[in-house]
């Protein structure tokens, strides 16, 4: 029987005499029953993402789906706590965070993925 959670990540560089690679590949059953998945638009100023009804999450996952425009993730508000900046068609998974997570967009609105499950 399958797992009810996949994550695969996959990394590689090529150039020159650089080659590196690395993979994660994780399967697991979860002990909780609910999902978040919905796509978002994220505006230039700064909100929570929004997990619903989701009182903690094991892997949140964003997709920055803008072909021009970057978004900023944040532990705060207040821009002064930015740790991620997602540039156009990039994507990020995170770990647990007991913190509320804030977003915005860098010049104009941007369409977000998100998805995220309970532990």
């Amino acid at each position: 029987m399958a797992s009810e959670k996949q994550t695969s990540i996959s990394f590689s560089i090529a150039k020159s005499n650089l080659r590196v690679s690395d993979t994660v590949s994780l399967n697991e059953d979860l002990s909780g029953t609910d999902y978040y998945a919905k796509s978002w638009t994220v505006t230039t100023s700064w909100v929570a993402i929004p997990l619903d009804a989701l009182a903690s999450f094991d892997l949140l996952f964003i997709k920055n789906t803008d072909a021009t425009n970057y978004v900023q993730i944040a532990l705060d508000n207040a821009s002064a706590q930015i740790f991620a900046k997602l540039t156009a068609g990039r994507a990020m998974f995170l770990p647990p965070n007991t913190s509320t997570l804030y977003w915005r967009a860098n010049t104009a609105s941007c369409v977000c993925n998100v998805v995220a499950v309970e532990p």
